[in-house]
């Protein structure tokens, strides 16, 4: 009882709360900015609900979610040193690197319950060789040119199975829409957790890199990954894909300057594609009501065989 205690007291006094956030992970990048980039890049909007709820989804099912919480909480139990390593660890943190509180103690949790995770969970959102490992983007703009060119392999590994599902004209339709939306969420995690590793996650940073506002120019530069690949696998899919607005970075950017939250996603879609576009929950809803749930449980069998 003493140890759930500290365990529990450890957690909320440094603010290591972003560990229990639930499902609700910077789901206006991969969710509502998911749906835009794939309508511009020429998706209907059942094929656009499809990928965007699978890439959302990645967050909350419990084989891929990378804040597993309850695993944590009982990796931590069961390891009866955690907790003073915790304490241990973050005294050093702040002693001798100057770290603030919150991040000092948020990545030793994380560390000391890392082994406790799902596998899937840290390869999916912290696309590296190893635990320790720093994560690189997947794509980045090379500045001499401006184009987009390769970086992080371990990012694209999940995107390009699903390249390969619409390339080979993959019978199961609504699993490699799913494969695709998995593998967008790897490559942009792969831009929100540049230089954090698996075992020392993000818990208590500051800034947070899973606040949709927290690096607008890197949001930016996910955003056109994103719709790269969206636009690449429309082609694939289909022959051709759509261009997106001349002006979208200046588009998505006045989002991200609201806020980035989901009633400006929203308002956004509204008014640009001017598209029925309800609440997240009601899409969310309409999306498991087409088998959403089963179609992202075929497409993690692929996952599962590119990622062992």
């Amino acid at each position: 009882m003493r140890l759930i205690v500290l365990l529990a007291m450890v957690g909320s006094s440094v603010g290591c709360s972003s560990a229990l956030r639930g499902a609700e992970t910077c789901t206006e990048i991969h969710f509502d900015a998911t749906y835009v980039l794939a309508r511009w890049a020429g998706w209907p909007a059942e094929d656009a609900l499809r990928i965007a709820a699978a890439n959302c989804w990645t967050d909350r099912h419990a084989e891929t979610n990378s804040v597993a919480t309850e695993r944590r909480v009982l990796g931590g139990l069961v390891n009866p040193i955690t907790v003073p390593r915790i304490l241990l660890a973050s005294v050093g943190d702040l002693a001798f690197q100057g770290m603030p509180l919150r991040r000092a103690v948020g990545r030793r949790v994380a560390e000391a319950t890392a082994w406790a995770a799902p596998l899937l969970g840290h390869r999916l959102h912290f696309p590296a060789v190893d635990l320790d490992e720093p994560v690189r983007p997947a794509f980045f703009v090379n500045p001499a040119t401006g184009d987009l060119e390769y970086g992080n392999a371990e990012a694209r590994r999940v995107l390009e199975r699903a390249f390969l599902d619409f390339q080979t004209g993959d019978d199961d339709g609504p699993a490699s829409l799913a494969l695709l939306g998995i593998g967008l969420h790897c490559i942009q995690d792969s831009y929100k957790h540049r230089g954090y590793s698996a075992a020392c996650g993000h818990i208590g940073a500051r800034p947070d890199p899973d606040e949709p506002c927290g690096n607008a120019e890197l949001l930016l530069e996910s955003a056109r990954a994103t719709l790269c690949s969206l636009r690449y696998a429309r082609r694939l899919a289909v022959g051709r894909s759509s261009d997106a607005p001349s002006d979208w970075k200046s588009r998505v950017s006045s989002v991200l300057a609201q806020g980035g939250g989901a009633a400006a996603w929203a308002e956004f879609v509204r008014s640009d594609l001017r598209d029925d576009y309800p609440d997240r929950s009601s899409l969310l809803d309409r999306w498991r009501s087409q088998g959403g749930e089963e179609a992202f449980e075929h497409a993690l069998e692929r996952v599962r065989e590119v990622l062992r």
